[in-house]
């Protein structure tokens, strides 16, 4: 179904797609639209994106799983400075010919 400048939804969307690859200028010369047309259809369709996988997460939700995360990265950050720690430790020269 085509809306009332002519486009269907699904070229819309293609040229959105395109936009995102090329730039909203090259994008828009290359269709033949409009620069400002290309923009109003990139806020309709990038912000209307739903969640990658399908589902729809509360805030609550969004918020306990980036505290989660940060924690995880916060002990992944902690276990790779000891790593780097103990790295040096063994590569220095004073092992007593351990080397």
């Amino acid at each position: 179904m085509t809306s009332k400048n002519g486009y269907s939804e699904e070229s819309k969307r293609d040229s959105v797609r395109l936009s995102e690859k090329h730039g909203v200028k090259a994008a828009a010369k290359k269709l033949g639209v409009s620069v400002s047309g290309l923009y109003r259809w990139r806020r309709t369709y990038l912000n209307a994106k739903a969640p990658t996988n399908g589902e729809n997460r509360s805030y609550d939700d969004l918020l306990k799983e980036i505290k989660a995360l940060k924690k995880r990265l916060n002990l992944v950050t902690s276990v790779n400075s000891t790593l780097k720690k103990t790295a040096a430790i063994l590569s220095q020269d004073h092992l007593g010919g351990l080397k």
